[in-house]
């Protein structure tokens, strides 16, 4: 006898989503989780659409000023840069950056990632010295958090803009 098949993810969210409600906050994590596994199977447009309730919900719950708001808006563009539509990841990549300064402060690790996705978008779209800037500053945070390996990712992708 076989042992019972797992339930597909997507079901599981929608089961629970029937079982806690649609706004329920582990709703929302398992919709960010998904939107995750779909971005890296490059399946774009369905991670942004849960990514966006994701989003919905937890304005809902948390309202606007809230570590989670900006870590969607920042997910959001990681999604967006993914697809390749750059001027939307730097959209999305500039409202987690304010809204992650306003609820987090500068040089919270967090705050350093939504510079360095903005680099990442302006460096995607040719962009060098906006790049060069985001950067920098993204590496004088990840530094003061004793954040190394991410930091040494950033100074890498510094040495290849200036490489140019």
């Amino acid at each position: 006898r076989r042992p019972p098949r797992p339930t597909p993810y997507p079901y599981t969210t929608l089961f629970r989503s029937e079982t806690l409600g649609e706004d329920h906050p582990d709703v929302a994590s398992h919709r960010n989780n998904l939107a995750t596994v779909l971005i890296s199977k490059g399946e774009y447009d369905k991670a942004i659409e849960y990514l966006e309730k994701t989003l919905m919900s937890d304005t809902k719950t948390f309202g606007e000023d809230h570590p989670d708001i900006a870590l969607n808006w920042n997910n959001l563009g990681v999604a967006w840069n993914e697809k390749g539509d750059y001027d939307k990841a730097i959209k999305y990549h500039e409202k987690a950056l304010i809204s992650g300064i306003k609820i987090l402060g500068e040089d919270h690790p967090n705050v350093a990632k939504y510079r360095s996705n903005l680099g990442s978008d302006w460096n995607s779209k040719g962009e060098y010295d906006k790049a060069i800037e985001y950067y920098e500053k993204a590496l004088e945070s990840f530094k003061k958090a004793g954040l190394f390996l991410y930091a040494e990712e950033v100074e890498a992708n510094l040495k290849s803009i200036r490489g140019r």
